[in-house]
């Protein structure tokens, strides 16, 4: 009978080990992910606000193209732009 606590004892210290390992490799593992996933989330705020200002160019663009489209055409009767623009 003494064997077999010694036995079990064993392997509960060594079960309990094992999962100690394992949790610890999870812990680091978790740190590194919700380290990167901070990391997207950054480098996403930063992409969209340089799409706003992408976006703000883009109409500004666009409105001068008109108002030129529009001079042309006043002066001299030729559409150089479609109106999708």
């Amino acid at each position: 009978m003494m064997q077999e606590e010694v036995y079990m004892t064993v392997l509960i210290g060594l079960v309990g080990w094992l999962v100690n390992r394992s949790v610890s490799k999870l812990d680091k593992t978790v740190e590194t992910l919700t380290g990167e996933v901070i990391e997207l989330k950054t480098e996403r705020k930063l992409q969209d606000k340089r799409m706003e200002s992408l976006e703000g160019e883009n109409r500004v663009l666009r409105k001068a193209l008109r108002a030129i489209d529009n001079i042309i055409y006043e002066r001299f009767g030729i559409k150089l732009t479609y109106d999708e623009f």
